[in-house]
C-alpha cells in the first residue's frame, strides 16, 4: 500500500467568518487533489452544473481549488476532471441528484456563527 499524504487529501471547507462588504455571503474553498489533470472545473446547482463557469487552478502539489461565495443552504457538486465527472472522494457526503438521478457531493453551508459587525 501506497503512504497517504493527509496533505493532499482536499475537500470543500467553508471559512471562517471575514469581513467583508457581503455578509449574506460565506467563502468556501474547493480543493481537489489530481496532479496529472490539465483541466479540473467544479459543477453545482450553484453555477447550474456549467463545467465553464468555474474553473480551477493547479498549485505545485496537483491541488486544484477554487473559492465561491455562496448563501447559507445546501448545496451539491461535483468536479469535471480532464472531461470526466468526479466526486469529492474525501466528502463522504453524498446525495442523489433527482433531475439525473446520479450521485453527487453534498454541502451544507451555514449561517455565520457571529453577527456581523463592520469594523
Amino acid at each position: 500500500l501506497e503512504r497517504i499524504d493527509v496533505e493532499n487529501q482536499a475537500t470543500a471547507v467553508v471559512k471562517d467568518n471575514e469581513s467583508d462588504d457581503e455578509p449574506e455571503f460565506r467563502i468556501v474553498e474547493f480543493q481537489i487533489y489530481h496532479p496529472n489533470a490539465t483541466m479540473v472545473s467544479l459543477i453545482g446547482n450553484f453555477n447550474h452544473w456549467n463545467p465553464e463557469s468555474d474553473y480551477m487552478k493547479k498549485n505545485r502539489d496537483g491541488i486544484f481549488s477554487f473559492s465561491k461565495k455562496l448563501k447559507p443552504g445546501e448545496y451539491l457538486y461535483s468536479y469535471v476532471v480532464d472531461g470526466e465527472k468526479v466526486l469529492d472522494v474525501y466528502n463522504p457526503e453524498t446525495r442523489i441528484r433527482f433531475d439525473t438521478n446520479e450521485i453527487s457531493s453534498y454541502l451544507k453551508v451555514r449561517e455565520r456563527e457571529k453577527p456581523y459587525e463592520r469594523q
